[in-house]
């Protein structure tokens, strides 16, 4: 199918094409008119989309989560790009249309997963390594984490995007731990590979919207609950390396003001704390590179970041490769 993605679409574009619903508000006008308004994504981002004079329950049958099918015409309101809508269609699910409407990771899949099984198997303690077939690498399980988002819309906001962070956390980890010369690698690893397992429960994998779950418990104590309930079905399990990772798993946020309920009281818990921060902070970054615009404010970081590159004026050459004349003054 042809489809215009949502990152080309221009003020005044004439729109025919599906979108996927994130979220729905019937809302009022100034003057007491009911109008639709929608959140609607496709794989390269999202915009809203308004339908004016509406009968309040006559949209009750789209919700978050369909497909459908808009007509409208696209239109600048406060330097904010949005799509009037003349009509509205739901669509039948077809998986096929979850190719133009979800975003994935770039990253392929199988290669990560191949990576998180070698860590799997750095691991020496035996208890360790139950605990993580029991859970993580449940087969069932796991094809629903290599389908999860990390964020709704801070870091890795992609099916796939939980499995990405978590390589990325447990590669930081690990190379953080040989650099302090951390004893207990098996904990470090096992932690970081566990930190965020509960966001499989809070996220939708086709909204990204948190989950009723979600939104009443967080990932973090779904994920210690979860964790101890594997724990539990592990004969002699030792209370010191259970508490070790529920540890890891409470204080990975590292603030009692960024969520956690702990703060890390070890080293390998501080370690995972400071992995997580690292990569949830530096994939927006990376992510933004390629925008038009030289400015980009993220909201993970609070504050505009930029593109080394787009500094540059057109002449200048800036480029030590090219450039080596003056090497020898400053070595």
């Amino acid at each position: 199918m042809k489809k215009k993605f949502i990152n080309k679409i221009s003020n005044n574009d004439v729109i025919n094409d599906i979108f996927l619903i994130n979220e729905k508000k019937i809302l009022q006008t100034k003057d007491g008119k009911n109008y639709l308004l929608l959140r609607i994504k496709d794989k390269t981002g999202n915009i809203d989309a308004k339908k004016w004079n509406i009968e309040e329950d006559k949209f009750d049958e789209i919700n978050p989560g369909d497909i459908i099918l808009i007509k409208g015409k696209a239109e600048k309101f406060n330097n904010n790009l949005q799509i009037i809508i003349e009509s509205i269609e739901k669509i039948e699910f077809q998986a096929k249309y979850l190719e133009y409407l979800i975003p994935k990771t770039e990253k392929n899949i199988s290669e990560l997963t191949v990576k998180l099984e070698n860590f799997y198997n750095k691991i020496k303690d035996s208890y360790l390594r139950k605990l993580l077939k029991k859970s993580l690498l449940d087969e069932d399980f796991f094809e629903k984490f290599k389908l999860s988002p990390a964020a709704s819309s801070f870091h890795h906001a992609y099916q796939g995007g939980l499995l990405e962070h978590t390589i990325s956390v447990t590669e930081i980890s690990i190379s953080l731990g040989n650099i302090y010369n951390v004893q207990n690698m098996d904990v470090l690893i096992a932690g970081a590979l566990l930190h965020d397992i509960g966001k499989v429960f809070e996220y939708d994998p086709v909204t990204f919207k948190r989950t009723d779950e979600g939104k009443l418990l967080g990932h973090i104590a779904i994920g210690v609950n979860y964790i101890e309930k594997k724990i539990s079905q592990i004969k002699n399990f030792p209370l010191s390396l259970s508490y070790a990772i529920k540890h890891i798993i409470l204080s990975h946020h590292g603030e009692f003001e960024w969520g956690s309920p702990v703060q890390p009281s070890f080293l390998e818990a501080l370690i995972v704390h400071f992995a997580d921060n690292i990569d949830s902070k530096i994939q927006p970054i990376i992510s933004n590179t390629n925008s038009e615009d030289k400015w980009i404010y993220l909201k993970s970081l609070r504050r505009k970041v930029v593109d080394l590159e787009l500094l540059r004026d057109e002449n200048e050459t800036y480029n030590i490769q090219k450039d080596k004349s003056n090497i020898s003054t400053i070595f």
